[in-house]
């Protein structure tokens, strides 16, 4: 697995460039608007499509099916993905709250307490995403991706007529939804805990063997 980190490590050197364009953006954004949800958000998730880029370039030129044939086998490959996918992104997360703390220093615990949540998020979407891009490759699956972000905005969009549809009306909805969000935040933390640990262990656990069936099944 080692061997996989170096290869990796070398390809997001590659194109070290374009990791300096984006830190000065982000740099630019945050003293220029000072939205820090949206830098830390939008250097998350560069954080992440740069991980997707050594995907694409195993794809790329061949190297895939080298490295199918070392001893550390298929499992190991996923493995690293998301390891990598995961520090990738982290790096990201604590990069730019960091830069958001040395310039709304009152806002600390705020930014903190974002970076988390957002955080969280893009693991979600990491779950969702490897398997996709293990599956349809590079190009079909960045079209997959969008694909299925469309239909989470329609839904978004929806929202009012979805929550109209099952709670007879808008409000009624919002009310019901509000109601479960204080039971939730009445239990204490500990189990609060708990559960978000297990839903993601979950969510994980079904994203890897998605991925490791994908892999072990595919011919090169």
């Amino acid at each position: 697995m080692k061997g996989y980190f170096i290869k990796d490590a070398r390809v997001m050197w590659h194109n070290k460039r374009l990791f300096f364009i984006m830190l000065c953006v982000m740099l630019f954004a945050l003293y220029q608007s000072g939205a820090y949800s949206f830098i830390i958000g939008y250097v998350t998730m560069i954080g992440i499509l740069f991980a997707i880029t050594t995907m694409s370039y195993d794809e790329y030129d061949k190297s895939i099916v080298y490295l199918m044939t070392l001893p550390a086998g298929r499992t190991a490959y996923v493995v690293e993905k998301y390891v990598l996918m995961l520090g990738c992104g982290l790096i990201g997360a604590v990069l730019s709250s960091f830069f958001c703390i040395m310039r709304y220093r009152d806002a600390a615990m705020q930014i903190l307490i974002e970076t988390a949540v957002i955080y969280l998020a893009m693991v979600l979407f990491q779950f969702i995403m490897l398997p996709l891009q293990l599956k349809f490759g590079g190009e079909k699956g960045r079209v997959v991706l969008i694909a299925l972000l469309a239909c989470v905005m329609v839904v978004v969009t929806s929202l009012r007529d979805i929550l109209s549809y099952f709670f007879g009306s808008y409000e009624a909805g919002i009310r019901v939804l509000d109601e479960y969000f204080e039971k939730i935040l009445s239990m204490p933390a500990v189990v609060i805990g708990m559960i978000v640990f297990a839903i993601y262990a979950v969510c994980f656990a079904i994203s890897f063997l998605f991925s490791r069936k994908i892999v072990g099944s595919r011919e090169f």
